[in-house]
Parts: structure tokens; sequence; C-alpha cells
């Protein structure tokens, strides 16, 4: 798995430096999840066929505010409308905070479970020790 994030820069720059890397892996001959990150453009633009993972929101904290109010801004941009999720294509609502403390455990299960039902990458922000 790697997450390449050209943040910051301007739409062209991040669509070369999103396709070099996707070549760099591809000569690489090994199978690797891509995930890039450009969700600061709006209307989200998709860099079809750059990624298999799209980042489509800011840092998401361990609080159910949080995360509620991420899901409802990708539904108010388009994420679930305009073929962002597709296979191969997946936009990631963020990292799960899951275990940390910051909700009851009925958030935490709600989270999980509805990041499943969106058809975000599920990837845990946590220490399993």
């Amino acid at each position: 798995y790697l997450k390449y994030c050209v943040c910051n820069t301007t739409h062209a720059l991040r669509q070369i430096a999103y396709a070099q890397m996707q070549q760099i892996l591809a000569d690489l001959k090994v199978p690797v999840v891509y995930e890039i990150d450009p969700a600061m453009e709006l209307p989200m633009t998709r860099m079809d066929g750059l990624a298999h993972v799209v980042g489509a929101h800011d840092d998401v904290a361990d609080a159910y505010d949080s995360w509620t109010s991420a899901i409802s801004d990708l539904i108010s941009i388009g994420v679930y409308t305009e073929n962002h999720t597709r296979p191969g294509h997946w936009p990631l609502i963020d990292i799960i905070q899951t275990g940390r403390g910051g909700q009851t455990v009925e958030e935490y299960r709600s989270q999980l479970s509805m990041y499943v039902m969106l058809c975000s990458p599920i990837i845990l922000g946590i220490d399993f020790r």
C-alpha cells in the first residue's frame, strides 16, 4: 500500500506526479494498492486510471461529529453520485481511529458500518497491542 500525497500544489502538477509514481509502481511488477489525494479540488477530481484509492476528505478526528460531518460533505460534493465509487476505484473517507477513546462502542460500530456501506477502504489508525 502506498499513499502518495502531493498536496498544496496545482492540479496539473498533481497529475504529473501521480502518473510518474504510477509508472514507478508498474515497473516494480509487484501488486501495490496505490492511493492519491486530489480531494482538495472541488468538484472532486477522479483522476481515473491513476490509482485504486482516492483520498476523498481532510483528516477525520476520533469523534462522532467529525466522521458524520465528513460523510455529509462527501454526499454534498457528489462523491457517491458521480461515479467515484466503482470496482478498482474507491474513495477513502479517512483512516479510522477506532478504539482511541473519542467515541462510544456504538459510535465506533456505526462508523465502521458506514465506511463499509459507502465502499470506503477500511484502514485502521490504531495500535493493536
